[in-house]
């Protein structure tokens, strides 16, 4: 080979050397370039999975607090019905109680009508069969006798007193049971007023 082909077979040599740097340069490059597009779009991918579990947790969160809230509501209603059976039950114990009291004051009532009868009649037999010239024909002056009328008057006020000391027992408990139920009628209004007003708060929507 003469000199002049080494020369131009170096110079070729040379320009192919060349022309391989650069195209592994080149070739690296695109490698970088897309080896960055990858981390970056792995980099989206971390930071969207990490959004999307942060929104899961608050969203569990959420549905906890709606699960007690429902809870409590269940809980508050079912103890508004039994307090509600409880204040009927117990008004219609008191119903039947006066109705008792009314009964007894009736029978005590008959029993007075006829115990006045059999008074009335005693001074009638009395007066019938009293002495004769003790007083004149007929039953007016045992009828107006100081004992029997006295003994009258004393059952009378008897009777009364207790027919009205049974009748203030009857209004008093009467007084006591409305005095209750106004207050657990209160109660079961607040505690309904502060379930809704946590249910108001927990479906706000949360400052982001």
């Amino acid at each position: 080979m003469t000199m002049e082909n080494r020369a131009s077979q170096a110079r070729y040599n040379k320009l192919v050397q060349k022309a391989d740097v650069k195209e592994l340069t080149r070739s690296h490059d695109a490698a970088k370039a897309r080896a960055d597009a990858v981390r970056v779009q792995r980099n989206k991918a971390n930071a969207t999975k990490r959004e999307a579990e942060k929104l899961a947790a608050a969203a569990n969160v959420e549905a906890s607090k709606q699960r007690e809230l429902r809870l409590g509501a269940a809980q508050a209603a079912a103890a508004e019905h039994e307090s509600r059976v409880r204040t009927e039950k117990k008004l219609e114990k008191e119903r039947q109680q006066v109705q008792r009291l009314t009964e007894k004051l009736s029978v005590l009532a008959l029993e007075k009508r006829k115990l006045d009868a059999k008074y009335r009649q005693t001074v009638k037999d009395a007066g019938l069969h009293a002495p004769a010239g003790g007083g004149g024909g007929g039953g007016g002056g045992a009828a107006t006798s100081p004992a029997l009328s006295l003994r009258k008057q004393v059952i009378r006020d008897s009777m009364a007193r207790g027919q009205r000391k049974r009748e203030l027992a009857s209004m008093a408990a009467l007084v006591n049971a409305n005095a209750i139920l106004r207050k657990q009628g209160k109660r079961q209004k607040e505690r309904i007023t502060v379930l809704r007003e946590e249910a108001k708060s927990a479906l706000r929507p949360s400052p982001q």
